[in-house]
């Protein structure tokens, strides 16, 4: 029988040099496949550039020219830190084939506050004429104590009045747990200088917090009235992965939700997605629309996927099929963030059975579950860090529920 410790240890006892194991995405080869042949051809490839801290500096885009059995530079784009780490520039180039040289195609700057949440997203486009960058998008986002996002306006950039103008402004609310329950949708009315009420979302939340229910309703200015416009629901597994969804449209002359939309993904025993199926409704039967597959080594980590799209009815096949395998290169990070921006940090993993549970706040309770999905242990400390003891080597799950959120992470023992 599997035998677990937990035991709670003080903060200057945790060694946070502990490593964990990543493999990190060098390079992807992009194939597409012959309808009904299946046979395989290689059309792109990425190659990725990471700095000192495995920060991703550079992606370059080739395309194979099977003419001259050689890859051709397609485009790259650049990455730029500040020094918090936050990724502050964008700056995206296209091969041009005649000087051989690399030409400006797009930028996106970013601005972060002090907690790491992004309050900037400004794009522009490069005008090769006046040989000068142009603005085209930008979007501001306000946040709350929580670090959670609060307010997002959307603004294009006017040639005429060589200004920004208000686009879009989209409010969250919360309720008194501090969840998101809503979104209000505003449109800029320019006639008036004033927003002018556009869509609402509200959500349902069930267990753990996690959204079950969503209704997408818009508003009707000559009727003074919301009108409903989609609803869809969704079931998630033990593991907090979502599993289904199910969508529906209003039918305004009948009054009624009708079938629209399907999602449905396939987790195996490991916790990792190996496929996702969306399928539309086409009036009297469920419709396929796409699917991707995911194939991962023995050491659980993503190696290929591939997408599949523009379901042929009759035939029953999916006209466009594509594949991308990635390269990998193994990698040690010196901690394993669980999500980000919760605080939480559980480190080394793999490892030999000994894992560091760190939390900015207390941690109400640490359960781990088999690959099975069946819990096989459970505790309640009151310390914000933990010392987990793991002796059989293999996949565990680990759920950790700290300041009334629940996050989970795959740990391996070997």
């Amino acid at each position: 029988m599997k035998k677990i410790t937990l035991i709670l240890i003080a903060i200057f006892c945790i060694n946070i040099n502990s490593q964990a194991a990543e493999c990190r995405r060098d390079t992807v080869l992009s194939y597409s496949f012959e309808p009904v042949r299946l046979a395989k051809k290689v059309f792109q490839r990425q190659i990725f550039t990471y700095n000192s801290d495995n920060k991703q500096t550079e992606e370059l885009k080739q395309a194979w020219d099977t003419a001259t059995k050689l890859w051709i530079n397609a485009s790259k784009t650049n990455i730029s830190y500040n020094a918090n780490k936050d990724q502050t520039e964008l700056l995206t180039q296209n091969w041009n084939t005649t000087t051989n040289t690399w030409v400006n195609f797009s930028r996106i700057n970013n601005s972060f506050d002090a907690n790491k949440n992004k309050t900037l997203d400004e794009r522009q486009n490069w005008n090769a004429a006046t040989n000068a960058w142009v603005n085209t998008l930008k979007s501001t986002g306000t946040f709350n104590a929580n670090n959670e996002r609060t307010e997002l306006l959307s603004l294009s950039w006017s040639v005429v009045d060589n200004a920004w103008v208000n686009v879009q402004k989209s409010v969250w609310s919360f309720n008194s747990s501090g969840i998101r329950t809503g979104i209000m949708v505003y449109l800029w009315k320019t006639a008036t200088s004033e927003w002018g009420t556009h869509a609402r979302h509200t959500l349902t939340i069930g267990m753990h917090n996690f959204i079950i229910r969503s209704i997408h309703e818009n508003w009707n200015a000559s009727a003074n009235a919301w009108v409903f416009a989609t609803d869809y629901y969704y079931t998630y597994d033990s593991f907090k992965n979502t599993t289904d969804v199910l969508g529906y449209l209003w039918n305004s002359p009948t009054n009624e939700w009708l079938n629209h939309y399907k999602y449905k993904s396939i987790i195996n025993t490991y916790n990792n997605k190996t496929e996702e199926l969306y399928q539309f409704w086409n009036g009297s039967d469920w419709r396929n629309n796409s699917k991707n597959t995911f194939e991962y080594s023995s050491s659980n980590f993503l190696i290929a996927s591939e997408s599949l799209s523009s379901w042929n009815d009759i035939e029953k096949y999916f006209r466009t099929h594509t594949r991308q395998e990635i390269v990998c290169k193994m990698i040690n990070l010196n901690v394993n963030k669980i999500a980000k921006n919760n605080g939480i940090e559980l480190y080394p993993n793999p490892s030999n059975g000994s894992f560091a549970i760190k939390s900015q706040t207390n941690i109400e309770e640490v359960t781990v579950y088999n690959t099975f999905g069946a819990m096989v242990f459970t505790a309640k400390p009151t310390e914000n860090i933990v010392q987990l003891n793991l002796e059989s080597k293999g996949i565990h799950f680990i759920v950790i529920k700290t300041n009334g959120q629940v996050f989970n992470e795959k740990v391996i023992v070997q």
